[in-house]
């Protein structure tokens, strides 16, 4: 009896002990699934951010920002747009493209002459930014930089387009005398005949040696690419991402498409949002940009100071006015296509970090008869049976950036860790922190019920007068 009652005060004190321990590894499982993938993502942000910050030269990201072009290289392909039949254009007919490219370029971009400047708030980091592009031979393939284009020309319709303009209806007489010195001085045309890397990179034009204060040509800057917010979720893919787009003048919102992988990287495809391109009738959000002719072109005119460029998608994607307008096939512009002539860029969604895109642009030149212009315009006598509102092509680009190889799989090992410990963990700790849990308890209530029953058996067995009663002697 007495070895029965030892082996039944074991087995409670191990029910007592193992209870608060399964009951207390378990609390501590659930603790860890909740705010461990907290902690993670957090030090993972800071991790992140620390090594992206510039601070100073010393600081781990500092050579990649100030010469990250060496690293991830970046490429800018030009497709010229050649008029073939530019005399028949100013007689009323359509114009007969022919595409040449790609033009291929290793665009290079550095950062120089830092200066670090403290002030209450913040550090800033002061730098001159250097941008230059190198020849790809063999990239462009059978193409050169001396090939011959015959495109609208820029100075000559410029001109034209501001002195359209109603402020300058009252100075008609003046301008139209002036004008028409410079043209005939020049022997400007509507359309110029030049290389492509002439055409792309600059030329001296008479007019604007001439005529200096009538334009103020600012230079086209080109975007260098985003990045975006870290730990992307469900919002982002319904609500998209916005970047600034220097080529157009405004913001563009980029529209989630799908998941794809690279490199054994999940990352997040976005391409842009067809809102972008509708008119301001049918998006309000656009009414500030100029888009109040049929959707798919952005008149830059005015933040071009009145240089009648356009910018669209190349070949026209989702602006089928203007590409029907042009005669379509007939002018041997291409059917657009989305994979060709489309913005593509993909984001890791846990970094932010953009790690392959292709950003697709087109400019296009604006070219009118005179038979609408205010006054009398004679210079442009020889483009009067031109057609009204026509939109020609010059040239579209393409920039594409990917990250390395080697960033690939630095990344991948990061996310692997990170997804670890956030995705993988919780879904072992939770159930893990459970079962635990409900074990605990279970042996904390077994505990109780046979300590219950244990005290009421030895109650039970010490009132009974016999268990102690002495032998009595025969």
């Amino acid at each position: 009896m007495k070895t029965d009652s030892l082996t039944s005060a074991c087995a409670f004190r191990r029910h007592l002990i193992g209870g608060f321990c399964s009951l207390g590894i378990g609390v501590v499982s659930l603790i860890l699934a909740i705010v461990l993938p907290i902690v993670v993502r957090n030090e993972f942000a800071k991790a992140l951010k620390a090594s992206v910050l510039i601070t100073s030269e010393d600081s781990t990201y500092f050579d990649t920002w100030a010469h990250g072009s060496k690293k991830t290289p970046t490429y800018m392909k030009y497709y010229i747009f050649n008029v073939t039949n530019s005399e028949d254009v100013l007689k009323g007919d359509l114009p007969i493209l022919e595409e040449r490219g790609p033009y291929a370029y290793r665009e290079h971009k550095n950062k120089n002459e830092f200066q670090t400047i403290e002030t209450s708030e913040d550090l800033l980091l002061k730098y001159i930014p250097q941008t230059y592009y190198v020849w790809d031979e063999e990239a462009s393939g059978d193409v050169s930089e001396d090939d011959v284009f015959t495109a609208p020309s820029c100075a000559f319709w410029a001109i034209d387009n501001i002195f359209r303009e109603p402020d300058y209806v009252g100075y008609q007489p003046l301008l139209v005398s002036s004008s028409q010195n410079a043209f005939n001085s020049t022997h400007s045309a509507p359309f110029i005949t030049q290389t492509m890397k002439k055409l792309m990179w600059g030329y001296e034009d008479p007019l604007f040696a001439l005529l200096p204060s009538a334009l103020g040509l600012p230079k086209l800057v080109r975007t260098d690419g985003s990045a975006f917010q870290m730990h992307m979720d469900d919002r982002v893919k319904k609500e998209g991402l916005v970047v600034w787009e220097d080529d157009l003048y405004r913001s563009i919102k980029l529209k989630f498409q799908e998941e794809v992988e690279e490199e054994g990287v999940k990352l997040w495809r976005f391409d842009l949002d067809d809102r972008v391109l509708m008119t301001a009738a049918e998006n309000r959000g656009n009414d500030q940009y100029y888009m109040d002719t049929p959707r798919g072109a952005s008149d830059l005119s005015k933040p071009l100071n009145g240089v009648p460029a356009w910018g669209s998608l190349p070949h026209f994607l989702g602006a089928p006015y203007y590409y029907d307008a042009l005669g379509g096939a007939a002018s041997n512009l291409g059917p657009p296509d989305p994979a060709k002539h489309g913005i593509d860029i993909r984001v890791e969604p846990q970094s932010g970090m953009t790690l392959n895109g292709v950003k697709r642009f087109q400019i296009n030149m604006m070219i009118n008869g005179n038979h609408s212009s205010p006054g009398d315009c004679s210079w442009t006598q020889n483009c009067k049976d031109l057609r009204q509102n026509l939109l020609v092509p010059v040239y579209w680009q393409e920039e594409a950036g990917k990250a390395s190889k080697e960033d690939f799989k630095t990344l991948a090992k990061t996310l692997r860790t990170v997804s670890a410990l956030t995705d993988i963990f919780p879904c072992v700790a939770y159930p893990f922190g459970a079962v635990v849990t409900c074990l605990g308890m279970y042996l904390l209530i077994l505990h109780r019920k046979r300590t219950h029953h244990w005290v009421g058996w030895e109650r039970d067995q010490t009132d009974d007068p016999t268990l102690y009663a002495p032998l009595e002697s025969s």
